[in-house]
């Protein structure tokens, strides 16, 4: 913006050498492009994008310098079920202890793991502690991480059936 002799134009450029805004009066920085369209960022990692405008008379004013990093790619979430030494799976069901507890944990190679999101029977939360079903029955557990820079990964699900009750045995006459 320039509310005497108006914007002539804004450039911009990338600096990867650490300090090229420095350089620019010896000759040696950065090459400077005239911003008309979005800038695509095109690789993962940290940037440092540099511009300035000029107005119409000529002025240019100081070099502004932008660091950031870029991240596109969502982190990775694994669940650990701890104490399942006996699981059974019968007619499509999974059948476990009520003793055992789930674990999650989550990588992000780029910008890190922010959170992890669990939704435990139909309430969502802040995951944070190993998760215990202390209720007989039927759960579902759905959960996701999110990173520093917001990329959610897809929700992943596991439905399952806790059972406390131990077996009864009794002994029945004939006769």
């Amino acid at each position: 913006q320039d509310n005497l002799s108006g914007l002539a134009n804004i450039e911009w450029a990338w600096d990867y050498g650490g300090g090229a805004a420095k350089k620019e009066n010896d000759g040696t920085g950065p090459n400077f492009t005239a911003y008309n369209k979005p800038i695509v960022i095109e690789s993962t990692g940290k940037h440092i994008l540099l511009f300035r405008s000029s107005d119409r008379v000529g002025n240019t004013e100081e070099t502004h310098r932008l660091e950031f990093f870029a991240d596109g790619t969502s982190p990775t979430s694994k669940i650990k079920m701890i104490g399942a030494d006996k699981t059974v799976i019968m007619k499509g069901q999974t059948y476990l202890s009520d003793a055992v507890s789930f674990s999650i944990d989550a990588t992000d190679d780029a910008s890190k793991v922010k959170q992890i999101w669990v939704n435990i029977d139909g309430k969502q939360q802040v995951y944070i502690n190993p998760i215990h079903f202390l209720r007989e029955g039927p759960h579902s557990l759905s959960y996701y991480a999110v990173d520093e820079v917001g990329n959610k990964e897809p929700s992943k699900t596991f439905n399952f059936y806790t059972v406390s009750t131990p077996p009864r045995t009794f002994v029945k006459t004939q006769g």
